[in-house]
């Protein structure tokens, strides 16, 4: 069955973002972001859909309507069937979908008056898979960096709707006036600790700083892990190391505002959301050349880039910042304003709000089916997780690791 509308946007339209859950990090904040942005610029109706469950402590987001379905994470079919009985009776004009596996299949069974926008925030194959199978009943996609377009545009070359580049953005703090260290540099590393972040980069980054002679500290935000807090126990020597767990953000903020240095080193960022916050307050990235941290970063203006892996040219960045305050200085106040210009909640409110208009607006027709025919399909990309032992598996990304090059190439390929 074939859909098309007209070209009429209403003033006043119901937006609907669908997440799996809210209250965490990375995509779960996007969402949160984006929606309220979009509430701030438009008339539009705002909702906010947690497919499965939102934290009874959730704080309300200014504009936006949240609600918590509570729909099953391992019953595939009645998450689906919850689902559009929850879209049928609540009718929305748009729905934004974000990392929810549960409820992909349902994509080709819309009704036909929903426009549907897919967003993809990650390279891997198993992300990507459903925007290949279900691109004729979409309306829209939309990537979160240029690096993810990169990778999806390769398999919608036959594409007809509307196609965008969304790059994420947030709320940050007041902008605050830096002037260049005094004494040694505080260096921090934020994120997740695991190997794809880079966290076990640190012990040599570590040792790296300390044979060129580099007098800094290192604060760790993210968590903890013992067989890496051992490690760099041992290399650190005068180097103090400050772990200090997972914060809450505004906490993050504070600490942010007191770090010279971000050390970025993920192998393959999506984004890299903890880069633009951690710019906004004048903290400068340096990193690998990867994912979309090359996309954020402009290297020797609000940044230093190097190659992937190349721990010794982390730290002659590191030392070359340490040597040269001004130039401290000048990229901090660089990294802050790009992050603030183009990472902004506002900046990213507008894309998504041109992205909505648009989808509204085409006239290219989407495939769908009549949901009183929904099957479940046999699921094809979950084979990996399902018969390898998770102590097999994590051998295997351990020694998938210990390349990281092999690790990204694998991971474009994840869920085949």
């Amino acid at each position: 069955m074939n859909s098309k509308k007209g070209a009429h946007i209403s003033p006043k339209s119901k937006v609907v973002w669908l997440v799996g859950y809210l209250g965490g990090r990375g995509v779960t904040v996007v969402v949160e972001q984006a929606a309220k942005a979009v509430a701030a610029l438009s008339a539009h109706d705002i909702h906010i859909v947690c497919v499965h469950e939102l934290p009874e402590d959730f704080c309300p987001i200014p504009g936006v309507t949240l609600h918590d379905l509570k729909l099953p994470r391992d019953d595939d079919e009645v998450a689906c069937r919850g689902l559009y009985a929850w879209i049928k009776q609540e009718q929305p004009d748009v729905v934004l979908y974000n990392d929810i596996p549960t409820v992909e299949a349902l994509w080709p069974y819309l009704p036909s008056e929903v426009r549907a926008i897919g967003v993809l925030h990650d390279v891997a194959f198993g992300w990507r898979r459903p925007f290949i199978e279900y691109q004729k009943a979409l309306n829209g996609v939309a990537a979160v960096s240029p690096f993810v377009m990169d990778a999806l545009k390769k398999d919608l070359t036959s594409y007809s709707g509307v196609l965008r580049t969304i790059d994420n953005g947030t709320e940050y703090p007041d902008s605050v006036e830096r002037a260049a260290p005094q004494g040694s540099l505080h260096l921090l590393f934020f994120g997740a600790i695991d190997r794809q972040k880079g966290a076990y980069d640190l012990p040599s980054v570590i040792r790296a700083c300390r044979r060129l002679g580099l007098a800094c500290s290192l604060s760790i935000i993210g968590g903890e892990a013992d067989d890496l807090k051992e490690e760099i126990a041992q290399v650190a020597g005068p180097i103090e190391v400050n772990w200090l767990g997972r914060l809450p953000r505004k906490e993050c903020f504070e600490q942010l505002v007191n770090c010279d240095v971000l050390l970025s080193l993920s192998r393959g960022e999506s984004f890299g959301l903890v880069t633009v916050e951690a710019m906004s307050m004048g903290c400068v990235p340096v990193g690998y050349a990867e994912g979309g941290t090359r996309d954020i970063v402009i290297s020797g203006e609000s940044g230093v880039l190097v190659p992937l892996c190349d721990l010794e040219g982390i730290a002659a960045a590191v030392q070359t910042l340490d040597q040269d305050r001004e130039r401290w200085q000048q990229m901090s106040r660089a990294a802050s304003q790009r992050a603030r210009e183009v990472y902004s909640l506002e900046a990213m409110g507008q894309r998504y709000l041109n992205l909505i208009e648009s989808v509204m607006g085409s006239e290219v027709a989407v495939e769908r089916c009549d949901f009183s025919n929904f099957r479940m399909p046999r699921k094809k990309y979950r084979r990996y997780a399902t018969y390898v032992p998770a102590s097999v598996r994590k051998r295997i990304n351990q020694i998938v690791a210990c390349s990281p090059r092999l690790e990204n190439f694998l991971r474009k390929y994840k869920g085949v």
